[in-house]
């Protein structure tokens, strides 16, 4: 009976400890839910009353969602404060764990912006003049957001009134002095001869030109002169003159016209004139964006539009001119890997192979994933099946340690058990926020476990975190993670290419089905649209509906297939037996034309025959890729051939043994090519 007993109570207690283990995840995940729906309720501008108290008690039986709870009882005090017609301040900080909880605290004070509505009243007047700054920020907010509420208290007020009087001087200072754009309702309550000639006599040595009015001033101006531009009919002596005053207009006024906005409407006027063969204003343009460019990326677009005003017409020289003009070979290491692919190429077809072969290189070496650097393996004899194969599949030599979850410190290990909440309920947008903390993870203060990574170089101690989190994402199905994990560890140099294992980026599934459905398609080329498409995430739904595996729209599917609920396209084979007869079908419409396939694919075909008629104007293919109008589709079809590359390597096959124009055929027994009228 005694050992019955303690049997008995050793299960009990065993049983006891997994239920208690249960329960805590059972919160967390209730917890989340909680959390998201406030999220959701709050973006609507209402207060979810009862969630709260719900969420405080989930949070506080225990969990990893503790640092929210201050969020929350700002809320529930809030929710009291309203009730009450107490004041209330907007003052909420985030605890900066991490960018999820720094989004959920944006959306409270967003919405606690939205109730400063019912504070617009005199009563109040002297708890905002002490709480000026947090008032001031919810004006500029309630004033740019398109808040009806807040135009009809402005409405209703007493015009007389301290907190109106109070609120209107504000309204002038956001938009003349903040140069921030209100709603255009909210114009009415300014007297534009008595206020702002006060204002200006107030703040003359504040206020030299109101950066929003100069800034319409030169999008209309530009609205005149694209329409010039396109219709390309006037005399060539009147175009030149325009375009020389609009640019005037604009240098004179760079210190009062937003930045993005300028660089965006100068390399687009840039490259109609481009388009119209006009390469001298075009050059003057592209010139003139480059010096405006605000951040890497659009400097790199303004020197890439330099560099192909002339690769386009095979002015070679004129791209080295403008290579030195700008010190491009002194800064080729900070350039992106687009714009030194360019700068490589031209050297090449001038005939300075010895630099250009450096140069692609260097390149290749820095950024070995990218679709340019496996292009310009093209022009390196050099890279045969087995070098490149070593390039790509080595072994790393040092013998890394695995770590665990209980390595790290208590509050990343949190952000972890929180990755794994939201993968778990699906929220895979706040999966993305918290990726970006894992890639930041310092071995210095974030691992607590020493004893496995003191003896390694800081670089293999980075290894090791990033293996932790390939391994961790790997484990849930979350590729769509890992790959993000991959490419932003990358873009940020934290981690050399060459310590990555990049066949996880690869993953081979669902082989047996695309093979199965026809026979006529190359299987790996079909896995490299999948994994661009949906990351083998068989539930993936898009904004705009597409589902599947595949990414397609109902629509398109029903025409490639037979299927009685649209939630049929979520199950592997069904949704890849439509999208593989569907991409054999543009494959037949552009006569095995890959780059058109995929583009279509993308955008669809309707828009790619827009357009094709362009294209058809140069022979390579690289060439044809570039001048794809839409950039998400570029990207779209540069990212697909780098998936196809690595599928094929994956199985011995090295792409390159061949021409890369063959690369781009998927028919290629057939040399004969239709005329262009068949193919749109």
């Amino acid at each position: 009976m005694g050992k019955k007993f303690f049997l008995f109570s050793i299960t009990a207690s065993l049983s006891f400890t997994s239920i208690a283990k249960e329960s805590l995840k059972d919160k967390e995940l209730k917890a989340a839910r909680y959390i998201s729906e406030i999220e959701r309720i709050l973006k609507r501008k209402r207060l979810p009353n009862r969630k709260i108290s719900s969420a405080i008690k989930s949070i506080k039986d225990g969990g990893i969602f503790k640092n929210y709870l201050t969020h929350l009882e700002f809320l529930s005090e809030l929710k009291t404060s309203l009730k009450k017609d107490q004041y209330f301040s907007c003052n909420i900080k985030s605890n900066n764990t991490n960018r999820v909880e720094d989004d959920f605290v944006r959306n409270i004070k967003n919405y606690c912006f939205h109730t400063v509505n019912y504070l617009i009243n005199d009563k109040y007047y002297s708890n905002i003049l002490e709480d000026e700054e947090n008032f001031a920020k919810a004006i500029q907010y309630l004033a740019t957001s398109r808040n009806t509420l807040f135009i009809k208290k402005l409405e209703e007020v007493n015009k007389d009134s301290k907190i109106y009087q109070h609120i209107k001087k504000q309204l002038i200072e956001i938009t003349l002095i903040n140069g921030v754009k209100i709603d255009s309702r909210l114009y009415s309550h300014i007297d534009f001869d008595k206020d702002i000639t006060l204002l200006f006599q107030k703040n003359l040595h504040r206020i030299k030109k109101n950066k929003l009015t100069i800034t319409n001033e030169f999008i209309k101006q530009y609205r005149e002169i694209k329409k010039l531009v396109k219709n390309n009919a006037t005399k060539k002596s009147d175009i030149n003159s325009q375009l020389t005053k609009f640019l005037t207009f604009e240098k004179a006024n760079e210190d009062y016209i937003y930045k993005k906005s300028s660089w965006k409407r100068i390399r687009y006027i840039g490259k109609l004139l481009l388009n119209n063969d006009d390469l001298k204003n075009a050059n003057r343009y592209f010139a003139r964006s480059y010096e405006i460019s605000y951040n890497d990326e659009s400097k790199n677009e303004s020197l890439f539009l330099l560099l192909w005003n002339s690769i386009k017409h095979e002015n070679y020289k004129d791209s080295i001119v403008t290579v030195q003009d700008y010190k491009l070979i002194d800064d080729f290491s900070n350039l992106y890997t687009k714009t030194k692919f360019w700068i490589a190429y031209s050297y090449m077809k001038d005939g300075n192979e010895s630099l250009a072969k450096h140069l692609f290189k260097l390149m290749i070496n820095s950024n070995p994933l990218s679709f340019y650097s496996i292009i310009a393996q093209d022009y390196l004899p050099e890279f045969d099946k087995n070098y490149v194969k070593s390039l790509y599949f080595h072994k790393n030599t040092v013998n890394l340690p695995k770590l665990e979850l209980a390595d790290f410190s208590k509050i990343k290990q949190r952000n972890i058990r929180e990755s794994n909440i939201w993968h778990e309920l699906k929220f895979f947008g706040k999966v993305d926020k918290l990726i970006y903390e894992f890639i930041r993870f310092n071995p210095e203060t974030d691992i607590t476990n020493k004893n496995k990574i003191d003896t390694l170089p800081i670089e293999e101690q980075r290894v090791a975190i990033f293996n932790y989190f390939l391994h961790h994402f790997k484990e849930s199905g979350d590729f769509l993670s890992s790959f993000k994990l991959v490419s932003r560890t990358i873009d940020l140099n934290l981690i050399r290419p060459s310590k990555i294992d990049i066949t996880t980026l690869f993953p081979v599934l669902h082989l047996d089905k695309i093979e199965g459905v026809n026979a006529d398609i190359d299987p790996l080329l079909v896995l490299s649209i999948i994994r661009q498409e949906s990351a083998f995430n068989p539930n993936a739904k898009s904004a705009v509906g597409a589902l599947g595996l595949m990414q397609l729209m109902p629509a398109t599917a029903r025409q490639m297939t037979t299927f009685r609920k649209t939630d049929e396209l979520l199950k592997p084979h069904k949704n890849i037996d439509a999208g593989v007869r569907y991409f054999k079908q543009l494959l037949n419409r552009f006569d095995g034309n890959i780059i058109y396939a995929l583009s279509s694919y993308n955008a669809g075909p309707t828009k790619v025959t827009r357009w094709a008629q362009d294209l058809m104007d140069v022979e390579d293919p690289i060439f044809q890729i570039e001048q794809i109008p839409y950039k998400e589709t570029r990207l779209y079809v540069k990212l697909i051939y780098r998936n196809f590359f690595f599928y094929n390597l994956m199985k011995d096959n090295y792409i390159l043994e061949k021409s890369v124009a063959s690369t781009f055929n998927a028919f290629p027994k057939k040399e004969a090519k239709r005329a262009i009228s068949s193919q749109l």
